[in-house]
């Protein structure tokens, strides 16, 4: 998922830094600014207890599915086949809708933007509807409801027309924003752990835990992380 300032490429430098002082082989990361979970989840697959902090909520979201969650939940009020039977129905290209992404995000939208291609604005509206109609009747336990969410804003990301972030959308469609879009099963891995995720402000949250690692990746200018990332 494409993120302003995000370490995907750095883990590894990170863990080696990490590993370099000396920390146990089996500690506690506290990563306080967490967004998309990416240095948490890399540490958690090194089989350290995670915890991991956002305000945002959809970093929260991210976290809580990628750190928090050990196991993939089973979706049985919905689909006797699992999270596999529960995104095709989703992937269904039939499931459309002209509702909010379409309207203000769409070139036959309201405003006329090319976030997203009229068919991609139209099924990311009916996904996130369905999703949402199915959790209020009870189908879907949080972290059903979380994974769902998370693998529906991943994909969106993946067709979205723009260069990085949602400040701006490109003139050109880029040829990635023309395919339709497909909703994948996010990786759960198992540390084995008891993950906590948070959504608090850090200067609160940090007297408050222990941990053998406090990895701080803090904002570094004063864009608003919401709007680039709605």
């Amino acid at each position: 998922m494409k993120y302003i300032g995000n370490k995907t490429r750095l883990l590894d430098f990170i863990w080696e830094s990490a590993v370099a002082s000396h920390i146990p082989a089996e500690g506690t990361l506290i990563d306080a600014f967490g967004g998309t979970g990416a240095v948490g989840r890399h540490f958690k697959e090194h089989g350290f207890r995670t915890i991991s902090n956002d305000l945002m909520t959809y970093s929260y979201i991210a976290q809580y599915v990628t750190v928090y969650i050990n196991k993939m939940p089973d979706f049985h009020k919905v689909s006797d086949s699992g999270v596999d039977g529960v995104l095709a129905i989703l992937n269904n290209e039939k499931l459309k809708k002209e509702g909010y992404v379409f309207t203000n995000f769409a070139p036959s939208g309201e405003f006329h933007r090319q976030y997203f291609s009229d068919d991609n604005a139209k099924r990311i509206d009916a996904i996130r509807d369905l999703i949402e109609d199915w959790n209020r009747q009870g189908l879907l336990s949080k972290d059903e409801y979380y994974i769902l969410v998370y693998a529906l804003g991943d994909a969106a990301d993946f067709v979205a027309n723009i260069a990085g972030t949602y400040g701006a959308y490109l003139k050109i469609w880029r040829s990635m924003a023309l395919k339709p879009i497909c909703l994948k099963a996010p990786s759960i891995v198992d540390n084995h752990q008891q993950n906590e995720v948070y959504q608090e402000d850090v200067n609160a949250l940090i007297p408050r835990l222990q941990a053998d690692v406090l990895y701080l990746d803090p904002p570094y200018n004063e864009r608003q992380y919401a709007p680039n990332f709605h």
